[in-house]
């Protein structure tokens, strides 16, 4: 039994080992799915080439983690997707680089799939050969009653050894399937878990780049109405216009990709309106 449960650690430890590359690669699939599908949904040429760009560097680091991982059969998608990604950066035209954008996410998605093999039925193969080595044990390694049943054949309480064996034995191997089980929920739980973390990161990713693009643009909408109401004479009308938000990227943590296009949604109605309301007062007054 010592060696069995040596054997029974030393797998653990060997498929943790595994897991951790296996769910490294995993996140970095699903970056080259996520990137891919930018580029496909894209309705900007130089967006649809910059995804593209992205999802070539996230296949990329894939394949590096795949290897460490052993998933082998990953390469391959792995490979027909940089190869389309790669005529998609630099493509004659739009439609040209959407077909190989196309055929791209095609080849993610099959990463994805087979990922989803490597990172949630990873666990049972080193298990199974665990349990499979215990019954290669060299005799003289086995517990003590082993060696006492073949020096008292024929005795009466051989018939009780054998069946306390059988018992020891059948139990390891209910103990066994328990671990692969377990192994199992706990690999799927953990993969579910990466896989919200990427999405998340993804999701605060355009966020950021909302920001940006709502905080400028407002910027100067504002610069434009307060300019526009001293023009038409009504300096004081200007200085009611609320200015432009300026928001901490932490804030952005706090919410999701809904709500901060609403905040800003808000804040360019809300200008636009207090600007009319002072010029309209403005206009009254004269």
């Amino acid at each position: 039994m010592k060696i069995s449960t040596i054997l029974l650690l030393i797998g653990c430890l060997f498929q943790q080992g595994i897991f951790a590359n296996c769910t490294a690669a995993y996140s970095s699939a699903t970056y080259a799915l996520s990137h891919t599908k930018r580029s496909m949904e894209s309705d900007n040429f130089d967006h649809q080439k910059y995804y593209a760009g992205r999802a070539i560097e996230a296949f990329e680091k894939t394949r590096d983690l795949v290897t460490a991982c052993g998933c082998d059969d990953a390469l391959v998608p792995i490979q027909e997707g940089l190869i389309n990604l790669n005529n998609a950066v630099d493509p004659a035209d739009w439609d040209t680089g959407r077909f190989y954008v196309k055929k791209a996410l095609a080849e993610a998605r099959s990463l994805i799939n087979i990922m989803d093999i490597c990172t949630t039925q990873g666990t049972s193969q080193v298990s199974y050969d665990t349990a499979s080595n215990t019954t290669d044990i060299p005799a003289s390694d086995q517990p003590d009653y082993q060696v006492n049943n073949s020096s008292s054949a024929g005795n009466a309480g051989d018939s009780d050894l054998i069946a306390k064996q059988k018992q020891l034995e059948a139990e390891q191997q209910k103990l066994l399937a328990q671990q692969q089980e377990l192994q199992k929920k706990i690999a799927e739980q953990k993969r579910k878990a990466e896989q919200a973390r990427v999405q998340r990161e993804l999701e605060l990713e355009e966020q950021r780049k909302l920001q940006q693009l709502a905080e400028s643009q407002i910027r100067e909408l504002h610069r434009t109405l307060k300019n526009m109401a001293i023009t038409l004479g009504c300096e004081e009308a200007s200085r009611h216009i609320p200015a432009a938000p300026s928001r901490s990227p932490q804030v952005l943590e706090q919410e999701n990709l809904n709500q901060t296009r609403e905040y800003y949604m808000n804040s360019f109605i809300e200008i636009q309106q207090a600007a009319i309301k002072s010029l309209q007062n403005c206009h009254a007054a004269k």
